[in-house]
């Protein structure tokens, strides 16, 4: 069916934890694609395009109750990884972030059930990051009544 690489034989190997070969080709040349399209956008604007991110995400958790940005200095936080401490615990938003088809990771070790770290990569589209924020404000509101 087709090269091989088609979906069937990559799921085979997968399966597996493995790839079809070693170096795994397929993964270099979809590398290499990705890496054409950040020299498109040039590392600028990559930069930029972050930080606005980053802002929107740092400004909605200071401004509320339920969350708040773990690292309280601002220039000491990470741009591409916010994390947020959730005031009653963290596993119920991420249930729901995850059923809503977001990826969000826990804290580490003793915050694991307390904190939720948010990935912020060129990849993540700002209309994306928006939209995650409105999930927030609907877990928030319903903690709120």
């Amino acid at each position: 069916v087709g090269s091989y690489h088609n979906f069937i034989n990559l799921l085979k190997y997968a399966d597996k934890g493995q790839t079809p070969e070693t170096p795994n080709v397929l993964a270099i040349y979809l590398l290499g694609q990705v890496i054409k399209d950040m020299f498109k956008l040039g590392i600028r604007n990559i930069r930029k395009a972050i930080e606005k991110k980053a802002n929107i995400l740092y400004n909605f958790f200071e401004e509320n109750n339920l969350y708040r940005p773990f690292i309280k200095q601002s220039r000491f936080r990470s741009k591409t990884v916010i994390v947020v401490e959730v005031k009653n615990g963290s596993s119920n938003i991420i249930k729901k972030l995850t059923n809503k088809g977001y990826i969000v990771g826990n804290g580490y070790q003793k915050f694991k059930d307390k904190q939720i770290r948010i990935a912020n990569f060129p990849a993540h589209s700002l209309a994306s990051v928006k939209q995650l924020l409105v999930y927030f404000k609907k877990y928030e509101r319903q903690k709120n009544l």
